[in-house]
């Protein structure tokens, strides 16, 4: 079973902390006047959701296996973890608490959701019922998540190749029928007037 401890923020300076007695009077009904009211999410219920079907429950194994995972987050369950770990205690992952005291979302919910949108190219608000997480929350997610990408992973995988891995993938795509061809750009679909019959 794959254990995701709950981590939440110890940063009591950035919450604004309210007597016990105002607290329980406020009722937050929009932000803005002008603004629809805020959905209640239940972030305790997508948790549990989560962990049920990738992780793991109270001894049970997952729903899905090991290949489900793998086909729709496009990442293994270790590899969730190493990231998992790698942003738990960030201050926008980790779980906060908004102006009436009431515990917001888990890193796992947010990254769960920014790399089905990444893996599938989904909308942002498509996975809310699933996660419970608005349209906005899931933007930041995948902007922030790209970043970590970029900042935390680029100097292990987003290199380029050294010598031996050159003359492995000159010798690979060379045995495929084009010698000196380094790598190609999937999406790009050029049309390649007069392209050698024998390498269409």
């Amino acid at each position: 079973m794959y254990h995701l401890g709950y981590h939440r923020c110890n940063r009591s300076s950035s919450i604004r902390e309210l007597p016990v007695e105002s607290a329980t009077r406020i009722t937050v009904q929009h932000s803005v006047p002008s603004r629809v009211a805020n959905i209640e999410r239940d972030f305790d219920a997508s948790v549990k959701r989560i962990l049920k079907n990738y992780f793991g429950w109270r001894g049970r194994p997952p729903l899905y296996a090991e290949e489900v995972f793998n086909r729709r987050l496009r990442v293994s369950r270790d590899v969730f973890l190493e990231i998992n770990e790698e942003v738990c205690d960030r201050l926008f992952w980790c779980q906060q608490e908004n102006a009436t005291g009431r515990p917001q979302s888990l890193a796992r919910q947010k990254l769960v959701v920014a790399l089905r949108v990444l893996a599938n190219g989904e909308p942002y608000d498509r996975a809310d019922e699933y996660v419970c997480l608005s349209k906005y929350t899931i933007f930041i997610a995948v902007v922030k998540l790209i970043h970590l990408f970029v900042d935390h992973y680029a100097p292990t995988y987003l290199r380029a190749p050294n010598e031996s891995e050159l003359r492995g993938i000159l010798e690979l795509n060379a045995a495929r029928g084009v010698p000196g061809c380094i790598g190609s750009n999937d999406c790009s679909h050029w049309h390649w007037r007069a392209c050698p019959t024998a390498i269409q």
